[in-house]
């Protein structure tokens, strides 16, 4: 029983370590330094994280959200370079670029996509609209 709880732990610790790395990404990859994450964990937590890193590594390569992980040993740290699946990172509105840039054949990277969604965002005639729509909602009957 002990040991599938250490598995479950581990799995949470990787769960976690993976979720800190999407959030604060900007890309479709992010390294992040076990030093740097182990600084928000009490002595005993650190120690426990180092002692079965190779577990949680383990469980952060069977998480839906990586397409790829490489493992850099620097010192007396371990960096962990995530490449996520697109479809993890995306906003609501990158996603709607993303699907129709593919409907029309045209290959757009990361870069890209953050760049049309942000000009879509930043459009008066969109803005202007989400006023409108906003203001002029009522209980539940949307505008037309």
């Amino acid at each position: 029983m002990a040991l599938e709880s250490k598995v479950s732990i581990n799995s949470l610790i990787a769960d976690d370590i993976v979720n800190t790395s999407i959030s604060n990404s900007i890309s479709d990859n992010y390294i992040i330094s076990l030093n740097d994450y182990l600084k928000k964990f009490d002595n005993s937590t650190k120690d426990y994280i180092k002692n079965n890193i190779d577990l949680i590594i383990n469980s952060i390569y069977q998480n839906d959200s990586i397409l790829d992980l490489e493992i850099e040993n620097k010192d007396d740290d371990i960096n962990l370079n995530f490449i996520f699946c697109w479809d993890i990172i995306l906003s609501q509105v990158e996603r709607i670029v993303y699907d129709n840039a593919k409907l029309f054949n045209i290959d757009l990277d990361y870069d890209d996509i953050k760049d049309i969604s942000e000009s879509i965002l930043d459009d008066d005639a969109f803005n202007d609209d989400l006023i409108y729509r906003i203001q002029n909602y009522d209980n539940g009957k949307e505008v037309e």
